[in-house]
């Protein structure tokens, strides 16, 4: 009893962070058109030249787009559910499907550019406004979540739950660099999405505890005949 507390007073506290961070940079994304080191580190990245990197960034890229999207989601909440995880299901389902809605709605109250065909080499031709990306939140609440849930597997397969961990850990890399590659959206754009999606998942851990604790209540609570 004396842990909750504690935690629940860093869990808000990680929330506020977490809102504040995103608040600056929207700020700042709304009163400029990129941010300092943009424009380096873009052009870095669409320097890189490597034997199937460019397919591999569109692929990875892809998956952020709505039908495989939710495709994906769709099946890795399946695989949980059939796990027998079915409160872990539920969350992922409601976490990923937040996304969408709240990056429609910053995208527009923001109004920040994407990248000036004059500055990068645009590959990827969109009209939809830039700050955050969306391919960024949705790898970030979707693979992030699901490597937190993960996190409770034991036994086993611990071993195979790690290495899977860092593959969705690396997935999230890989879907910012691929937005800055293809020249979409700037990397300021990626690190708002990530600072955003750590609030879903900050929320994602306090849910999950809580139920977690209420349902251990239930199950230690006195039987009465």
């Amino acid at each position: 009893m004396l842990i909750l507390p504690a935690f629940r007073s860093w869990h808000s506290a990680l929330i506020i962070f977490l809102v504040t961070v995103s608040t600056g940079l929207s700020v700042c994304a709304s009163r400029t058109e990129r941010l300092p080191g943009d424009l380096a580190v873009a052009e870095w990245a669409q320097s890189i030249s490597l034997p199937l990197f460019d397919g591999f960034m569109r692929g990875v890229s892809a998956a952020g787009w709505w039908v495989p999207g939710s495709t994906i989601t769709i099946c890795l909440a399946t695989a949980l559910f059939a796990l027998g995880r079915r409160s872990d299901a539920g969350l992922f389902v409601a976490l990923v499907a937040m996304g969408p809605a709240v990056n429609w709605v910053i995208k527009r109250i923001v109004a920040s550019p994407r990248p000036d065909t004059a500055l990068v080499e645009v590959r990827e031709e969109l009209m939809t406004y830039g700050f955050p990306s969306g391919h960024v939140l949705f790898a970030v609440v979707c693979f992030g979540g699901l490597a937190i849930l993960l996190s409770g597997v034991r036994g086993k397969y611990v071993a195979f739950v790690k290495v899977a961990q860092v593959i969705l850990v690396l997935l999230v890399v890989a879907m910012a660099m691929s937005r800055v590659y293809l020249g979409v959206h700037w990397p300021s754009d990626a690190v708002g999405a990530v600072v955003m999606g750590g609030v879903w998942l900050t929320v994602l851990v306090g849910a999950r505890g809580w139920l977690q604790g209420r349902r251990r209540g239930v199950l230690e609570s006195p039987r009465h005949p």
